[in-house]
C-alpha cells in the first residue's frame, strides 16, 4: 500500500504507539496530521471537508493538531481515555 498524504502521519503515529503501549483505540476515531522531525503536528489542508466526510462515514472522534499539538500530546490521549 502506498499513501502520498501526508496528512496521514498522525494515524500511522497513533497506531504505533497503540501498539507499543498495549492501547486500543476506538474504531471510530479520526486522526489528520503531519508530524515533522520534531514530533510536532501541523495544520491539517481542508480540515473541515475531511471532518464533514468522517462524520458522514460514522467517525465520531477527531485527533488533529487542536488536540494533540505533539507526539507526547498524543500519549497522554491515548493513556487517559483509551486504557484497556
Amino acid at each position: 500500500m502506498k499513501f502520498d498524504d501526508p496528512v496521514l502521519d498522525l494515524a500511522v503515529a497513533l497506531a504505533i504507539l497503540s501498539s507499543v503501549r498495549g492501547v486500543l483505540i476506538p474504531a471510530k476515531l479520526v486522526a489528520l496530521g503531519e508530524l515533522n522531525l520534531a514530533g510536532t503536528t501541523s495544520k491539517v489542508m481542508r480540515r473541515s471537508d475531511r471532518c464533514r466526510e468522517a462524520e458522514r462515514l460514522g467517525y465520531k472522534k477527531w485527533v488533529d493538531q487542536k488536540n494533540a499539538p505533539n507526539v507526547k500530546e498524543l500519549e497522554k490521549i491515548l493513556n487517559n481515555n483509551y486504557r484497556t
